[in-house]
């Protein structure tokens, strides 16, 4: 023990010095692309209730207030969910996929999880990066799986798992003075993550069969291009054929990602099947989350936050195309919306993260 203690003291030891090392020499292009990022991220003016405010707490007041009400979750009827997805929802996957989703965590996935960390990242609330977890895997790799295991069984998730600072990013080409044009980037614990990594990863296996080919976000082998390429089959066709009537409808979500109502998202799970391990785990991490905001370089209060997946959390995205597979079977579904026939092929929707395309043939 004493031995170890010795080994992990002179691991972080060495991660100090690098630090140290490399404190005053981050260069001309490092110091250039931080000033222009810092200067991106400033808020110096925002519009609110049709007037123009410029001091630093009023800013940062108006922001609180936005995603505070953003974030809060108004009545839910289960019972009307439940009916919903029961009729809409996905179908039940197989035995096979449910065991791949409710397996123990192994030592290999977490070190996988590791691995795949990427260095630079800004971290969570508790400051510890991914350096220091791939410089000291060694020993955190056997507690780690003791405790993910213990949360697919059943038991709470730490408490630091449902902390977050919210950087805010704002979107290109839009109104920097409006609140609502500004991306909310979660940044989280590196142990949550390398949880929400594993349960990822089972998950897209899973999905990769369930979710509809006319889906093209966050699976392997679907990419935005095969939707810009399906536009284009039906505007030379509709270019050939003058007469023919058309209507290409574009639908944009706004604030897709932080309006996935929890409820709905894990009805929708248990629908499908995928085990109570699993649901333990998703429920664990979806509850009673909590944040602060980071405006302009100063850290906010803390806000409660009721509805919404996290963006900048590895499955995100997965739970997210899950619950929006459930209004794209509406569509399929509706006779209405007919679809334009190019060959041997018809196109009725395209759906892409929080944007859904329809084309409906009158």
């Amino acid at each position: 023990m004493e031995l170890m203690n010795q080994e992990i003291e002179w691991k972080i030891k060495q991660m100090r010095q690098r630090t140290f090392e490399s404190a005053d020499k981050c260069g001309k292009l490092l110091s250039w692309q931080l000033k222009k990022r810092q200067k991106l991220n400033t808020v110096t003016s925002l519009e609110m209730d049709g007037k123009i405010i410029h001091k630093p707490n009023e800013i940062s007041n108006c922001f609180q207030s936005f995603f505070r009400k953003l974030y809060a979750q108004g009545p839910v009827d289960v019972q009307e969910i439940e009916e919903f997805v029961k009729k809409y929802g996905l179908p039940k996957i197989s035995d096979q996929s449910r065991m791949i989703l409710n397996e123990k965590i192994t030592g290999q996935e977490i070190e996988g999880a590791i691995q795949n960390m990427q260095l630079g990242k800004s971290p969570g609330p508790d400051g510890l990066t991914a350096r220091y977890y791939k410089a000291l895997k060694e020993w955190i790799i056997q507690p780690l799986k003791e405790v993910c295991n213990e949360i697919l069984e059943g038991k709470k998730a730490p408490e630091s798992w449902k902390e977050a600072f919210i950087s805010l990013i704002p979107k290109t080409e839009t109104e920097k003075n409006q609140v609502k044009n500004y991306r909310p980037i979660s940044l989280l614990n590196v142990d949550y993550k390398i949880f929400a990594d594993i349960l990822a990863k089972r998950l897209k296996r899973v999905l990769i069969g369930e979710i509809h080919k006319d889906q093209t976000g966050f699976l392997p082998g679907r990419h935005m291009s095969d939707n810009v390429r399906n536009i284009i089959d039906i505007l030379e066709l509709l270019e050939v054929n003058i007469n023919r009537k058309a209507v290409l409808i574009f639908v944009d979500a706004e604030k897709a990602f932080d309006n996935i109502c929890w409820t709905f998202m894990k009805k929708n799970l248990q629908g499908m099947g995928v085990g109570q391990g699993f649901e333990n785990g998703i429920g664990a991490i979806y509850s009673k989350q909590k944040a602060k905001l980071i405006v302009n370089n100063v850290v906010t209060e803390e806000i409660p936050i009721e509805k919404g997946t996290r963006q900048g959390c590895p499955i995100s995205p997965l739970l997210f195309i899950t619950v929006l597979e459930v209004l794209l079977n509406m569509i399929r579904g509706d006779q209405l919306v007919k679809g334009v026939q190019v060959g041997a092929r018809n196109y009725k929707l395209r759906a892409f993260a929080d944007a859904v395309h329809c084309s409906n043939l009158s």
